[in-house]
């Protein structure tokens, strides 16, 4: 035989009862729905009753309780007001508290482990073990999984479930004779709720939240196909709490719409709310820490250089490959050229291109120093500004990016100078720098000088960029 304690709480106004158990749930449920309708069908009461006791309630706390607002869902919608929310936490953290404190004078008094709640949980702080008829009332730690004969697997209770007395029976129907309860006082937040804040907090632009906590877990997810960019400053002061955590792909990769981008969680179970909101002021302002920049779809004109190419002595290996590499960004060419190593005819070639509506030139080939590459000289002459020869990355040492102020244009068009190793090797610096360019940033010596950590490829025998630390 098991003995078991049972203790019930309720709170009067002038010798009347005026709150307890009943009209907690009534609440909650309220709370839950939006709806007074559908909270009277799930405790069990007609409507007009449910009413009554909101009516009564009102009368006697003093305060109201309820908003309800006409033309929500079941004709009418209807909210807790602040003061039931804040009346409503302070009934359950003194429930929970009484029936801590009758279930350990029990235990003291009548022994015995089987009959009273077990000593909090060590792991994970804001939780304790209980017996299933002493949670009523109390929110569930995790999520509860149900398995039937129809094969059917899945959730019978989420976590932070309300367990209610007709919650009993199906919960020991399932085997659970004890229960992993929470605890969550004024000054705290359940991990789920926590997650939904900080996830708000990292998103930017671009960038969009996926699905509901789970474990106090949020996924952030490409909202458009772009450029990812993060914020690593503010990533690292957020990081730094030490409660919270957020992960990300590599800045500066081309992501797909649906795409995960970063995932974050709150990592205790129950947070301090002044973490969170220590978390929140870290990443404030712009650029958030997770944003998806778009990539406009460039017309690229192309100018292969080079005299053996230009004269028949070697076939052509530049312009099929440029032209898969555009068309992978999303864009089109406008035209390929062939140029001799002739300043004067790269140049002339680089206007036509202009006049064919090219947004984004690029050159092949000569890049080098050797007298005969001209190339960069070509460019200069067409009216080229911020030139920047030279970069930290191999292959791609040789490359060249400028900037040319076209009239016909409503930007300045970026030019872009390939050497040789584009030919050769699948993946160059022009993968890592053109995305860039697309989502319109303006290259720089600086942004080139920042690519030597990394900048080393690997030369795989099967490359897998951009899934390698290729320009990471």
């Amino acid at each position: 035989m098991t003995m078991e304690i049972r203790s019930k709480l309720w709170i009067e106004v002038d010798g009347q009862p005026v709150f307890g158990r009943g009209r907690r749930f009534l609440l909650e449920s309220i709370d839950k729905h939006g709806s007074i309708t559908q909270a009277a069908k799930e405790v069990n009461i007609s409507y007009r009753k449910a009413w009554g006791y909101i009516k009564a309630m009102e009368k006697r706390l003093g305060f109201a309780l309820v908003d309800c607002q006409a033309g929500g869902k079941d004709g009418g919608g209807a909210s807790l007001t602040e003061e039931a929310k804040q009346f409503l936490k302070k009934y359950r953290m003194l429930e929970q508290g009484i029936h801590e404190l009758v279930d350990d004078r029990f235990r003291k008094i009548f022994g015995g482990a089987d009959n009273n709640v077990s000593e909090l949980s060590c792991s994970r702080s804001g939780g304790m073990t209980v017996p299933v008829s002493a949670a009523i009332g109390m929110a569930l730690a995790h999520d509860i999984t149900e398995i039937r004969k129809d094969e059917f697997k899945g959730r019978a209770f989420r976590k932070g479930h309300i367990v209610r007395p007709d919650d009993v029976e199906h919960l020991q129907r399932l085997g659970k004779e004890n229960l992993f309860v929470l605890s969550i006082q004024e000054d705290e937040m359940h991990e789920d709720e926590a997650a939904a804040l900080i996830a708000d907090a990292l998103k930017g632009k671009g960038v969009s939240v996926s699905g509901e906590p789970k474990e106090g877990k949020l996924n952030l997810v490409a909202s458009r196909r772009g450029l990812l960019k993060i914020n690593t400053e503010a990533l690292r002061r957020f990081n730094r709490l030490g409660e919270v955590m957020c992960a990300s792909l590599h800045g500066n990769t081309v992501v797909l719409e649906g795409q995960v981008v970063a995932a974050t969680r709150a990592i205790p179970l129950v947070v301090k709310k002044a973490i969170i909101e220590k978390a929140v002021q870290a990443v404030h302002g712009w650029p958030r820490v997770v944003e998806v920049i778009p990539m406009r779809q460039p017309k690229a004109g192309i100018v292969i250089t080079g005299n053996e190419v230009y004269h028949g002595r070697i076939a052509d290996a530049f312009g099929p490959i440029m032209s898969r590499k555009i068309s992978e960004l999303g864009g089109s060419i406008v035209g390929i050229h062939y140029a001799p190593d002739d300043e004067k005819i790269i140049e002339e070639k680089l206007r036509d291109l202009l006049a064919q509506g090219a947004d984004l030139l690029i050159t092949t080939g000569g890049m080098s120093v050797d007298p005969d590459d001209v190339t960069r000289f070509a460019i200069r002459q067409l009216g080229a500004k911020d030139i920047t020869y030279g970069s930290a990355v191999l292959p791609g040492a040789m490359f060249l990016i400028a900037y040319l102020d076209d009239p016909s244009a409503a930007r300045s068009v970026p030019i872009i100078g390939i050497p040789a190793c584009g030919m050769y090797h699948k993946t160059t610096i022009f993968d890592i720098i053109v995305p860039r360019v697309l989502a319109g940033e303006l290259i720089v010596r600086d942004d080139l000088a920042a690519l030597g950590h990394g900048g080393l490829c690997l030369h795989c025998a099967e490359c897998r960029y951009p899934v390698c630390p290729f320009g990471k």
